[in-house]
Parts: C-alpha cells; sequence; structure tokens
C-alpha cells in the first residue's frame, strides 16, 4: 500500500482531478487513468451488446495504457448505471511525476498490474460469454438446418408414397 505521503503525491501530480459521471454517460479509457471510487460502470461487448459485465468502486480504467501504451476496453462500451465519482490522471502528466519518485511509481506500477490482470480477466470473461452465445447461435442454427432436412426428407417420402399410391389407385 501507500503511505499518506505517498497517497498525497499521487493526488498532487499535475492532471490529477476529481470527476463525476452521471448515469448513462460513457466513460472511455483514454489518454487517462481512472480509479472508481463510488458508482458502477455496465461494460458491453460493442458487437454483441447483450453480454456484459459491471465493474465496481476500486476498478482502474486506464491502467494498461500506462503500463504497456495501449488501452484494454477497445472493443467495449462503458457505461454508467449508478453515478461514478472516479480519480483521474492524464496519463503523460502522471508519468512525469512518477519519473522524479521511484519508489512510488514502482509501488504504483504493482497496483496497477494486478488492476490490469483484473481487468484482462474480465474483458476474456466478456468474450467467452460473447464467443457462447456465437457458438450457441450455430448449434441452434445447425439444429434447425437438420430439422428443416428431415422434414424436407419426410415431405418428399410423402409425396413419394401419394404418388405410388395415386398410380395403384388408377
Amino acid at each position: 500500500g501507500f503511505t499518506q505521503t505517498e497517497f498525497r503525491r499521487l493526488l498532487a501530480c499535475q492532471g490529477c482531478q476529481w470527476r463525476v459521471a452521471e448515469r448513462g454517460e460513457t466513460i472511455n479509457a483514454d489518454s487517462s487513468l481512472k480509479v472508481m471510487i463510488r458508482g458502477t460502470v455496465s461494460v458491453q461487448e460493442k458487437d454483441c451488446p447483450e453480454v456484459t459485465a459491471t465493474l465496481k468502486p476500486g476498478t482502474f480504467l486506464g491502467a494498461t495504457q500506462l503500463l504497456v501504451g495501449r488501452p484494454l476496453w477497445t472493443r467495449q462500451k462503458l457505461t454508467v448505471t449508478q453515478p461514478v465519482t472516479f480519480l483521474e490522471w492524464d496519463v503523460t502528466s502522471l508519468g512525469e511525476c512518477l519519473h522524479h519518485h521511484h519508489l512510488l511509481a514502482s509501488k504504483l506500477k504493482n497496483l496497477l498490474a494486478d488492476a490490469m490482470t483484473s481487468n484482462i480477466r474480465a474483458v476474456t470473461k466478456l468474450q467467452k460469454k460473447r464467443d457462447a452465445g456465437s457458438t450457441k447461435d450455430k448449434r441452434t442454427a445447425s439444429w434447425l438446418e437438420r430439422q428443416r432436412q428431415m422434414l424436407d426428407h419426410r415431405f418428399q417420402s410423402a409425396s413419394a408414397v401419394k404418388e405410388v399410391a395415386s398410380v395403384v389407385r388408377a
């Protein structure tokens, strides 16, 4: 954890600000680091909106941007479901601040690595849900196709029986 002095130093970094996002707002993990203090955020797959997850207080957004230079939530839409209060840092300004405080930088990076791992798990679960849904859709389509083929076969067999019966009657 952080000492009070270290935490105050983080709060004093250029570009640090408290923000509030209202219900319905979209939060994107742009070039900032955010930590949710209060509220909830719904995560939806952009190409499969029925697949969702919920982010709660303590979640970091933008950790991947800070640690590896690219965002994590690129295929997801993050929407506030209960008003969210969060701390936000501009990644560039935070990097400059941490450049002068190596121990603080190390502690923050360790914390963010844990947060990134947790976020990657959330994204993976979303993708598995989405893929399971598409697999289920494929299985349903395959089953429907087999049923159609079976009915076609029965219809053709019934038609053939009717033809034979009409020939026999004649």
